[in-house]
């Protein structure tokens, strides 16, 4: 965050600020997902997904809820360390668990986590008597651990040659594994520094108070086990034949991530898909979309649909206030993120239906309502 005597000094044009970028490359990122999807669209029977939908195995989407399951339980331990860093033995570690799965289950698929899981954390966190710094200060580690877990996957599987991944298997496998080593001494240099006390970093203007090197480990270890699970999830549900080893889909999945949180779209709506997609190189096949629908609804609907549950039961026993007002109260910050959404939903299945052929019956049955 630049500071008004930093704007001042500096001539007009003279650089570009993050603030000025990431809404450019958040429209760019969408553009591109919205042309993938157009071009599959177009070549996609509707009748062809159905029937993969239908042919999924039940035991690949009972094994792809349990590593929901997992994913979102190390997306609660976040919290659970979190709380005891910032207020050690103030908060419940099952109320901190709550509050980490159920803000990451929201924020996942509405987006804008500042804007939906950090007042649902504070919700929760408020009765334990934390302010909205603490909060800030819990928010801010799990992002950090949840990013650190992504870029020790990458390094990790950079040292595994990435081959069948288009434009990353014509680099040299040397070159593949020189990336991934320099990934993880960066991230191993970290924890170095950090050492047995905690530090302080100073980013964009915020000041966050990070763990001891243990406390670091553990949050990445967690972060691993969140990513990694998650990109587990979607690759069971994927056709054998599709499937190219999990080192590599890996990198494939990373990839849809940080190009999801660079589009700012509501839960990478559309991004994610189109970015597996082209990574895969499956292009129209019914069966890799049918899968990212499948995953779209284990990871990302359930969660929130059982969080969202989960809110209000909670509320309801807190007994405060009238159920309305309550409502009100955790629905409020979810609106513009929401609304949002559902808009982005609503163009995705605009260009869908604009290009899948009709079916004759139901232009008949159009015909009659329509003039």
């Amino acid at each position: 965050m630049a500071t008004a005597a930093g704007e001042a000094g500096a001539k007009p044009g003279s650089r570009w600020h993050l603030p000025h970028l990431a809404p450019l490359v958040g429209v760019a990122v969408v553009a591109l997902a919205a042309y993938v999807i157009h071009r599959v669209s177009a070549e996609v029977h509707l009748a062809d997904i159905e029937a993969a939908l239908a042919a999924t195995p039940l035991r690949s989407i009972l094994l792809g809820l349990l590593l929901t399951a997992t994913s979102f339980l190390a997306m609660s331990l976040y919290d659970v360390l979190g709380a005891e860093q910032v207020a050690p033995g103030r908060v419940p570690k099952a109320i901190a668990a709550f509050a980490g799965a159920a803000s990451f289950a929201v924020a996942n698929a509405v987006g804008f986590h500042v804007l939906t899981g950090v007042p649902i954390r504070y919700r929760l966190y408020a009765g334990a008597g934390l302010d909205m710094a603490q909060v800030g200060h819990i928010v801010g580690n799990a992002l950090v651990a949840f990013w650190l877990g992504v870029a020790t996957l990458l390094g990790a599987a950079m040292l595994i040659d990435p081959v069948g991944v288009p434009l990353l298997d014509r680099l040299d496998p040397r070159l593949d594994r020189v990336l991934g080593a320099v990934i993880l001494a960066v991230i191993a240099g970290m924890v170095l520094w950090l050492g047995r006390n905690p530090r302080t970093l100073a980013l964009f203007g915020w000041r966050l108070v990070l763990p001891g090197a243990a406390g670091m480990l553990a949050r990445i270890g967690l972060g691993v086990v969140d990513v990694g699970c998650a990109a587990a999830a979607l690759y069971v549900l994927l056709p054998a034949d599709v499937q190219p080893g999990y080192a590599v889909f890996l990198l494939v999945f990373l990839t849809a991530i940080v190009a999801g949180a660079a589009s700012h779209v509501p839960g990478g709506l559309g991004v994610l898909e189109a970015t597996v997609l082209v990574g895969l190189g499956a292009g129209t096949n019914p069966d890799v979309i049918a899968a990212l629908v499948v995953f779209r609804v284990l990871y990302y609907l359930l969660p929130l649909a059982v969080a969202g549950l989960a809110l209000a039961l909670f509320e309801g026993r807190r007994g405060l206030a009238p159920v309305a007002g309550k409502a009100l109260r955790v629905g409020r910050p979810l609106v513009p993120p929401l609304a949002a959404g559902l808009v982005f939903m609503g163009g995705i299945v605009l260009l869908l239906t604009g290009n899948l052929p009709a079916e004759g019956s139901r232009l008949d049955r159009l015909g009659h309502l329509l003039p």
